[in-house]
């Protein structure tokens, strides 16, 4: 046997030092289901998509002083950006129909092209000195 004694209590405790463990050696196989990594060791880069499912399938963005400011979550045909320092209030919805909800002003700053009709529900306010109807 090559291990050394101490090598062998630290594996009976429990402890394994970094050195004993060869690149590659651990696999999923040997590795029990309810083992914790943290999560500086998991690599961002992802090679194949990535499946997020569950009862409320979310995305959350944190920044650097540790507040959850949007969330991204799939619920009931609907893709919510919300915004989680206000409430959780829903900013954009996109619904599994096709048709964007935008709650609040939308600022286009190249213009809008629509091909379709335009539908107004509210009042209108154009504040130009040039306006042309075709």
């Amino acid at each position: 046997m090559s291990q050394t004694k101490a090598q062998l209590i630290d594996a009976v405790d429990g402890s394994i030092v970094t050195a004993d463990i060869a690149d590659g050696a651990i696999n999923n196989a040997k590795i029990n289901a309810s083992a914790a990594i943290a999560g500086s060791k998991i690599s961002p880069t992802f090679t194949s998509n990535v499946t997020i499912s569950n009862n409320d399938p979310s995305l959350i963005f944190t920044d650097g002083d540790a507040n959850p400011d949007f969330k991204i979550r799939g619920n009931g045909g609907e893709l919510k950006f919300i915004d989680t320092t206000d409430n959780n209030a829903d900013r954009l919805i996109i619904n599994s129909d096709g048709h964007v909800d935008v709650i609040g002003n939308l600022d286009v700053l190249s213009g809008i092209d629509v091909t379709g009709a335009i539908t107004g529900t509210g009042d209108m306010t154009i504040d130009t000195n040039t306006l042309h109807v075709d």
